[in-house]
């Protein structure tokens, strides 16, 4: 199975350059079986997840989100409480808070490779 866990949607990131269904479009073409939205400091709504997921199944979209700690940002995968939306994190407590509901943490390494089919 093939997912890519760290996406950005121009409907909740001010860095996301493409809507969900864009993004999503784009991962069933280039040959994935899910994402995840991971946008910055805001998670996908369950009620436009559950529409997606409808719309497009067999692909699956989870959700997820990316919190930034002192200039630092890590992906959180599931944990869907919107306590992680928002608050000022220290990352003691982003772990303690994450572990608590077996979630994951991943650090985010920004890329510095830009593949020749997204140009900026």
């Amino acid at each position: 199975m093939k997912i890519d866990l760290h996406v950005h949607s121009s409907e909740r990131s001010g860095c996301g350059k493409s809507s969900d269904e864009e993004q999503i479009e784009a991962a069933i073409k280039a040959g994935l079986d899910a994402m995840a939205f991971t946008d910055h400091s805001k998670l996908i709504p369950l009620a436009r997840q559950a529409e997606l997921n409808n719309k497009y199944a067999p692909f699956h979209i989870f959700r997820g989100i990316e919190v930034t700690v002192n200039k630092e940002d890590f992906v959180i995968l599931g944990v869907g409480d919107a306590e992680l939306e928002g608050t000022a994190w220290t990352y003691p407590d982003l772990h303690s808070f994450v572990r608590r509901r077996k979630g994951y943490i991943v650090v985010a390494i920004r890329s510095v490779i830009i593949p020749k089919c997204c140009p900026r």
